[in-house]
């Protein structure tokens, strides 16, 4: 039980963390863009 728990929890932390850093990835690549049009 614990275990799974765990393991749930740590899963929803990755999903968080892909989330954030392709939403840092979208930004840059839109002030890329934004420079080089």
């Amino acid at each position: 039980m614990r275990s799974r728990e765990k393991q749930e929890q740590e899963r929803r932390v990755l999903g968080q963390r892909e989330k954030r850093r392709a939403r840092e990835r979208g930004r840059r690549e839109g002030l890329e863009n934004s420079l080089n049009p």
